[in-house]
């Protein structure tokens, strides 16, 4: 991720969760623009899921600083 890229992530995250979801589906809305066949009506069901399971309770996210030293971890393996 260029360092443009994370400053807006950055900006994004301190957005309300509503604010963060109507800009997260715009900027799906432009990948679906460019190229249909990555963005079908299967994958928004499988995101709904994966959002849902979140709120519920019943999935726990890892917070990003921990998958970075994750994946850093393994790219020195």
């Amino acid at each position: 991720m260029t360092k443009s890229a994370k400053e807006i992530f950055e900006q994004a995250m301190a957005l309300n969760s509503d604010e963060r979801e109507a800009l997260a589906e715009q900027l799906l809305s432009s990948l679906a623009d460019q190229s249909d066949s990555h963005y079908t009506d299967a994958w928004e069901k499988e995101l709904e899921r994966r959002v849902a399971d979140i709120e519920s309770g019943r999935v726990q996210g890892i917070p990003l600083e921990d998958v970075i030293q994750r994946l850093e971890k393994r790219r020195r393996a």
